[in-house]
């Protein structure tokens, strides 16, 4: 088991947009705690449902540059991809 943070605003955006997460990963993002003394939530789980989340955010990083209605959530998205990779090296 693995566990890594999301920013709030980041956390959110994957709770209201990712509906193509496979059960184990949408319970974990679900069950997220927050962290004491900051907005962050954090999230537990295993290496492979860490990966499936991180190829989320790549996805969805690169998908809302296109949409210039959602272009302010690419960041957030892409820097949890890399914060997640890096766990995951």
């Amino acid at each position: 088991m693995i566990s890594f943070e999301l920013e709030s605003d980041t956390y959110w955006t994957m709770r209201q947009d990712a509906t193509s997460l496979s059960q184990e990963a949408t319970i974990a993002i679900a069950s997220a705690t927050r962290v004491p003394e900051t907005t962050r939530r954090r999230v537990t789980c295993r290496r492979t449902v860490a990966a499936e989340i991180r190829d989320w955010f790549q996805d969805r990083a690169r998908a809302y540059l296109d949409m210039e209605e959602d272009q302010q959530k690419a960041p957030g998205c892409q820097r949890a991809a890399e914060a997640i990779d890096a766990l995951l090296k």
